[in-house]
């Protein structure tokens, strides 16, 4: 196709974009701004391989001139302002694609796209895709603020919070309104301050067991508050536990020493989970805190302390599991509760003291005691809580201390697929030196190797709703191994 040459304006500009000249043969060409003098530099322009360009302008029209025949080559030329014509005239008149070449950058893929004769709807359709890719973009940029560095660990310095990145760098420290009492940290078992992605945006908060002193003396005691910070040091949400319940006829309600926390890591939903003790009586709960708002809900009561907190999960359910010690059954204890379940409360014998009144219905699924060993009971220590537990894969360790007496670290191994079922059980090492020790001291006629304990390990009772209570049986364990 030919371009159309414009008009020679009175000052002998021109009236529209393109300037004619003539060449020998009498062809009106562009001039040599705009000219193209190779294949090459036409595949280029178009964005293309020369064979590519050669092939549009045989079978496509692509409008190349060539340099007569009194040229000694037939060298070809070509006009950038008609090609673009051309290529407009192409989008416009058809949608389908010609061929793109494709060039490879390291292991991705690119495909080459300037100046493609396309349809101009593609173009709309790729403008919008951009408009809404970068309203998304935006929104996930406003939403979640950008940082250098995130919190990787908090802690308390007198009555501040400081959060440090993974280098050691101080990022923020909170001042808090009120006296904080010093000597908490070295009472507790709990950790009093941790960092989670709470909301799973790659951002990381810090919640903190903040501990209040109630007053200037130590016995004036302490008021506990779980705090949750955003990653630049802004106070989130608050949660102060003032639940009561009463058990049997009496009423127990705080103030509650927090015991232990942990964020649910394996359920469907993101979780706090902070287990409770009371400061004289030891009934305890759990209250599951929301980590957008913080509030809270009782989700497990326990007629005695409880030690530690975990989570185990199952091919069918993921499990919330309490550790520690049950005031009627009067030895270590441990529940397992689904984490679909709304509530439950330890079983306890009805009409007693130690019964939930005030609790609504619901019970764990599995619910342990475990016996005491013999020298707890030669001692008369009453002291014998699980306060360890280790999660492997859908098997649960128990581990039983006996914290004032002479043997620890009696370790119940229980696997729960497909069923309930007891593994091992295990001692420590601190176990054999102190048996050794009360073998010579007299207060033990037997020997370890003759232990019956050993030999004849006493069952761990295990209550769940279908069946109440049974036992559960592990097999005897060598002093040697």
């Amino acid at each position: 196709m030919k371009p159309e040459t414009t008009e020679k304006g009175p000052g002998g500009g021109t009236s529209g974009t393109l300037s004619a000249s003539t060449n020998v043969s009498g062809d009106a060409v562009p001039d040599l701004t705009d000219r193209l003098d190779t294949w090459k530099e036409i595949a280029v322009f178009v964005g293309r391989d020369e064979r590519t360009a050669m092939r549009w302008a045989k079978d496509q029209g692509m409008p190349i001139h060539h340099g007569g025949p009194r040229a000694k080559r037939r060298r070809v030329y070509a006009s950038r302002t008609e090609i673009r014509e051309w290529l407009a005239l192409q989008r416009a008149d058809s949608p389908a694609e010609t061929d793109v070449p494709r060039q490879s950058v390291g292991s991705v893929t690119q495909v080459s796209t300037p100046l493609q004769p396309k349809s101009t709807k593609w173009y709309a359709i790729a403008g919008v895709a951009i408009v809404v890719l970068a309203a998304v973009i935006t929104a996930i940029v406003l939403r979640r603020p950008f940082h250098a560095s995130l919190p990787a660990k908090a802690s308390f310095i007198g009555d501040a919070l400081m959060a440090v990145d993974v280098d050691g760098k101080t990022l923020w420290t909170y001042k808090f309104h009120r006296n904080l009492d010093p000597a908490v940290n070295a009472r507790s078992r709990a950790r009093f301050a941790r960092t989670a992605d709470l909301f799973g945006d790659g951002d990381r908060q810090v919640i903190a067991v903040v501990p209040y002193a109630a007053g200037p003396n130590e016995k004036d005691g302490v008021e506990f508050e779980i705090q949750c910070f955003s990653s630049r040091g802004k106070l989130l949400w608050s949660y102060a536990p003032r639940e009561s319940f009463q058990f049997g006829t009496h009423d127990v309600h705080g103030p509650w020493r927090v015991i232990d926390l942990i964020v649910s890591r394996r359920g469907p939903k993101k979780a706090i989970y902070v287990g409770f003790a009371h400061h004289l009586w030891g009934n305890s709960f759990v209250a599951e805190l929301d980590p957008t708002s913080g509030h809270g809900t009782v989700r497990y009561v326990n007629t005695g302390d409880i030690y530690v907190l975990d989570e185990i999960q199952t091919s069918g359910a993921t499990y919330l599991v309490a550790g520690g010690f049950n005031n009627e059954h009067d030895g270590g204890s441990a529940a397992l509760i689904d984490e679909r379940r709304p509530f439950a409360a330890s079983p306890q014998t009805e009409g007693t003291r130690h019964k939930c009144t005030s609790c609504p219905e619901g019970s764990p699924d599995y619910y342990f005691v475990f016996p005491r060993s013999e020298g707890n009971r030669l001692l008369k220590d009453y002291i014998n809580p699980i306060d360890t537990i280790n999660v492997v894969g859908s098997e649960v360790e128990f581990w039983k201390s006996e914290p004032n007496g002479p043997y620890i670290d009696a370790i119940y191994l229980v696997g729960l697929e497909p069923s309930i079922r007891p593994i091992s059980l295990r001692y420590g090492s601190s176990y054999d030196l102190q048996h050794r020790e009360r073998e010579r001291s007299g207060e033990l006629r037997h020997t370890l190797e003759q232990c019956p304990e050993r030999l004849h390990p006493s069952p761990v009772r295990m209550w769940t709703p279908s069946t109440g209570w049974a036992d559960l049986r592990f097999e005897p364990n060598r002093f040697d191994q």
